[in-house]
């Protein structure tokens, strides 16, 4: 019977082993991620990282005295700046441990901090078999809080919203009086819900991926942006300046209506440098996408522009449903269309043997079968992998866009 192959994986999702230590990831075996996490706790004993380690490593040496079971340890850090750039190191690096290892599938030891953002990255490559939280026995938590509190202020990220935000209060409240105060309100109420949705790695991202000035659709998506932020600017200035004149509802829906002016222009300019790029990288099977885009658009906006005329008293409740209803079923009609027929496209394209990258560029493998709603991919490791077919785009290799 042939003996089953088990990796222990263990993450630094911001490579705390580096910046500590000095030493880089991937590490692979039970010698390298000993010393690896000896090294971690002799420079920084509160570090859980190092605990995590050493618990792989008891697992990794538990697993490899049951009979048919070959088990080994490995550890892949991200980055300290987290985010899209720690994905995509741990991407790199996970590719490196598979190509060596060849597991059969895995147990995910972590500290339970970052494990929702790590575990889709790993189960996209590998069958997750188990997964090892290690919690860090403490003792007189109220006492500690102290210390791990100083110990978070070393952190300039930390440091920016503990100290940054309340400087930033009692400062503008000493130099503006309450006017500044509002001012400064305005500006935090912003950067925490910038903070608190993700909206920042979203932007660092997008800007990342798809920011380029050779590229026409990048060209198209910066001419918005001024767009954008006139249009939001203006909407602004309508909501306030109408507050002192008519009910609230009547100045929101001025400011909907101010809004509808310009935002929706911002988009279809950003779609047609998009369909300007399919045609000029011979990616004509994106049109079906950019097509169900403008119509979801206009017919948003047609909505939305109902929704302002009623609350500023020139439309009725039932033209406000009227226009939701059927703004619904046609949207809901053109995306099943366009859909069909971006499926019966790519089923006329012969799609086996392409190679398969993912969104961040790191090579997945070859595709040994096409269906009809799928693909099946070979990868490096000799493992296969399938992708739902609207999931992947093409052009002269396959790219998917959410894996």
């Amino acid at each position: 019977m042939a003996r089953k192959k088990i990796l222990v994986l263990t993450v630094d999702y911001d490579d705390d082993l580096y910046q500590k230590t000095k030493i880089k990831g991937p590490l692979i075996g039970r010698e390298e991620n000993l010393k690896g996490a000896q090294e971690l706790a002799i420079a920084d004993p509160q570090d859980s990282d190092s605990n995590t380690m050493f618990q792989a490593i008891k697992i990794c040496d538990e697993l490899s005295k049951q009979k048919n079971v070959e088990a080994e340890v490995a550890t892949i850090t991200g980055d300290k700046k987290l985010g899209f750039k720690a994905d995509s190191e741990l991407n790199k690096q996970l590719e490196l441990v598979l190509t060596e290892v060849s597991p059969d599938s895995c147990v995910f030891v972590g500290d339970g901090a970052s494990d929702e953002q790590i575990l889709p990255v790993i189960q996209s490559r590998i069958k997750i078999e188990s997964v090892k939280t290690v919690t860090i026995k403490q003792s007189k938590e109220l006492e500690k809080t102290y210390f791990v509190i100083l110990e978070k202020l070393k952190d300039p990220h930390y440091a920016r919203m503990i100290l940054g935000i309340p400087g930033l209060l009692l400062l503008s409240f000493f130099l503006f009086n309450t006017t500044g105060l509002r001012y400064a309100l305005g500006l935090i109420g912003i950067y925490l819900i910038v903070k608190g949705f993700g909206i920042e790695e979203k932007i660092i991202e997008f800007t990342k991926n798809t920011l380029n000035v050779k590229n026409i659709k990048s060209i198209f998506t910066i001419a918005s942006i001024p767009i954008f932020i006139i249009g939001i600017w203006l909407s602004i200035s309508v909501l306030v300046n109408s507050l002192n004149d008519v009910p609230f509802y009547s100045a929101l829906g001025q400011m909907l209506n101010q809004a509808l002016t310009l935002i929706p222009l911002g988009i279809l300019l950003i779609i047609i440098g998009g369909i300007i790029e399919a045609f000029k990288e011979n990616k004509k099977i994106e049109l079906f996408d950019y097509a169900n885009k403008i119509t979801m658009t206009l017919l948003v906006w047609l909505f939305l522009s109902a929704t302002g005329g009623w609350l500023v008293g020139n439309n009725s409740f039932e033209t406000v449903i009227t226009d939701l209803f059927l703004s619904i079923l046609i949207i809901t009609c053109t995306s099943f269309l366009f859909s069909s027929l971006k499926h019966t496209s790519l089923n006329e394209i012969k799609l086996i043997g392409k190679d398969v990258f993912n969104k961040y560029g790191h090579y997945i493998g070859k595709i040994t079968i096409q269906e009809n709603d799928t693909i099946e991919v070979k990868n490096s490791s000799g493992k296969y992998l399938r992708i739902p077919i609207e999931k992947i785009d093409f052009n002269e290799t396959i790219v998917v866009a959410q894996i």
